[in-house]
């Protein structure tokens, strides 16, 4: 397999998303993984709207970096917590400056809908609202490819590290097979 590229939504520095995306390299030794949180970024908004006229973002920062390397990956994972039936705001952040990158480059939109993705959604809440979110991030032939994991199959509540209970990574083992 070619280039993994794993991003990590949370923002917790040790929390269960960030156990589940080290799993994923583990499967995926080649991989590399982005903390979301540690990139230094700047949300869209304060600009003229460049990236729709231009087909450039303005804003140079780790988003750009980590945009560069989505287009080099031949698979995305996505380790997204929810919240109240919706992705992280990072996710949101990460929707919206991708737009940018895209706007006006239907050459590079299509180039990266085609790179294969997964979603390991790390959750308790409503799971369809959170696969018509990630739907923007695949070509509309395909369907969603998500591993929906609630802290209810492994553990009492979604308080504490319950990500490393073997049965987390065993399950995210056989949905990579």
């Amino acid at each position: 397999m070619g280039k993994v590229l794993v991003i990590n939504f949370s923002s917790r520095d040790n929390g269960n998303c960030k156990v589940i995306a080290n799993y994923v390299k583990e499967i995926f030794p080649e991989s590399v993984v982005y903390n979301f949180s540690d990139l230094d970024f700047t949300r869209c908004g304060q600009c003229s709207y460049e990236c729709f006229r231009t087909a450039t973002c303005p804003k140079e920062d780790g988003l750009t970096c980590l945009n560069k390397e989505l287009l080099d990956s031949t698979k995305i994972v996505f380790v997204v917590p929810n919240y109240c039936g919706f992705p992280c705001s990072n996710y949101f952040i990460y929707n919206e400056r991708t737009c940018g990158l895209f706007a006006g480059r239907r050459d590079l939109l299509q180039k990266y809908l085609e790179i294969d993705k997964d979603f390991l959604i790390v959750s308790n809440s409503n799971f369809q609202v959170l696969k018509d979110a990630m739907s923007y991030q695949v070509s509309n032939k395909e369907n969603v490819k998500c591993l929906f994991i609630s802290s209810r199959n492994y553990a009492n509540n979604s308080l504490g590290l319950w990500s490393y209970d073997e049965k987390v990574k065993t399950d995210i083992q056989e949905y990579f097979k």
